[in-house]
């Protein structure tokens, strides 16, 4: 082999050798200088109405005076807002510059000045397998990071597309940036698929780009109302095989008992659950008209109201917990001690 033709194979092999280092360069990112960089940006927002809580989530700060991109949702349903910077910095004016139910986007604005800010990218260059990260406050844990990559471009068939990655999420993450590995924002957190492993969905930050030139502002409450979530009508217990009907109305839930036995029917027994929201949860009681056993052998029909929680609800699965009779008197229809059980309810199978 000649001088020519070593120099020629160097040079292919390097060649080869720096595409390599690019691709490989590529696939990774550098999560501790993001975070540096990035977590000051992301902001906790608190959703309340009439002063309390009702909902956590996340935004992503986009100028120094103080405009913010979130998931819409998370700040629906409340008449105001407290937002919290990582300096600790509170802000409790929060308006609304704009939103898209359909995209599930708000762009929200606090009086601020010289603030750190995440720069937007250009998600039309996001592709499938490249490697991205997210910050965000999963259950009010301000300024958590985690790491994948983006599993899929997917079109909604309702007039948009999602970006969707294996960085972890978690309630509270919603509203969360999601960032390329230059430390571009590229998608904000919307939703996730409950029971799978992984399957986060962010809105494209190019969608939010054109709601960013509105300069007028106005308050919470004028804001559309959500709506509420399809679930199934009929459910069942697991722990007790009761089936309940569940109807759920804006801030509102009721529960009734369906598969009661036909001898109990007949006297006028009944189940009916009625709880409202109260920040994250439902809380209410439950109002029962039940059979009892007296001493003497004889049954007697004994009304009996408990305490009735939920703790999540979602397409496929609702769980909570309510009280459980420990001691009760069939005579007076009296309830004594009580204790707490846990139930799980799933969709009725037909």
């Amino acid at each position: 082999m000649d001088k020519r033709e070593n120099k020629r194979t160097l040079t292919t092999a390097c060649v080869v050798f720096y595409v390599l280092a690019v691709r490989a360069q590529a696939q990774n990112i550098d999560t501790a200088r993001l975070f540096k960089l990035d977590s000051p940006a992301v902001v906790l927002i608190i959703c309340q109405r009439a002063g309390s809580p009702i909902a956590e989530g996340s935004g992503v700060i986009v100028s120094k005076d103080g405009v913010i991109l979130s998931a819409l949702h998370v700040v629906q349903g409340g008449d105001s807002a407290v937002v919290r910077l990582k300096s600790g910095d509170v802000y409790d004016k929060v308006s609304v510059i704009a939103f898209d139910v359909r995209k599930d986007l708000v762009v929200l604005k606090i009086p601020g000045f010289d603030l750190p800010v995440l720069p937007l990218g250009n998600s039309n260059d996001t592709k499938e397998g490249d490697p991205v990260a997210m910050i965000s406050n999963p259950k009010g844990l301000q300024g958590s990071i985690t790491q994948g990559i983006v599993s899929a471009i997917r079109d909604m068939g309702e007039g948009y597309k999602v970006i969707q990655t294996t960085a972890a999420a978690s309630p509270g993450s919603s509203g969360g940036a999601i960032f390329n590995a230059n430390g571009e924002l590229i998608a904000i957190l919307s939703f996730k698929i409950v029971g799978g492993e992984n399957l986060n969905f962010g809105i494209p930050v190019n969608y939010a780009r054109g709601l960013l030139d509105t300069h007028e502002s106005f308050p919470l409450t004028q804001l559309p109302r959500p709506t509420p979530a399809a679930l199934p009508e009929l459910w069942k217990s697991t722990t007790t095989g009761k089936e309940y009907r569940v109807k759920m109305d804006s801030d509102q839930l009721t529960a009734e008992w369906s598969n009661i036995p036909p001898e109990a029917a007949k006297q006028g027994a009944y189940i009916r659950s009625e709880c409202h929201r109260s920040g994250t949860r439902w809380v209410g009681r439950s109002n029962i008209f039940l059979q009892c056993s007296l001493r003497n052998g004889k049954t007697k029909m004994c009304p009996i109201v408990l305490r009735f929680e939920i703790d999540s609800i979602s397409a496929d699965r609702i769980t909570g917990g309510g009280d459980i009779l420990r001691e009760f008197d069939c005579g007076s229809c009296r309830v004594g001690k009580t204790g707490w059980g846990p139930f799980i309810w799933v969709p009725l199978t037909e």
